[in-house]
């Protein structure tokens, strides 16, 4: 059975980052998250603090970023917009 000392000396790691540096990666990850997407994880009570919170929080993260593409719903509008303008343009034959 492990001492109080050994204990301590283990350090827990959850995919290789102690609990320092998952704290840390959520604080940089989630600002690249939207803020109605940043403002979701707050009421739904994800935390970054407490290890299984802060767990939890990383894989929500994670998992929200994967979901996410933020440069795809703007090249879509951009996309939309352009063919209105063009549109407009093209002899009635072709509409």
């Amino acid at each position: 059975m492990a001492t109080n000392k050994q204990k301590k000396s283990q350090k827990r790691l959850f995919s290789g980052m102690s609990y320092w540096e998952i704290k840390r990666s959520n604080s940089n990850q989630r600002s690249k998250l939207p803020k109605e997407d940043q403002a979701w994880l707050e009421t739904q009570g994800y935390k970054n603090a407490g290890w299984d919170n802060v767990i939890a929080l990383y894989q929500k993260i994670n998992e929200l970023l994967l979901q996410s593409d933020p440069n795809g719903d703007i090249d879509e509008k951009l996309f939309l917009k352009a063919d209105r303008i063009g549109n407009k343009y093209l002899p009635v034959q072709f509409k």
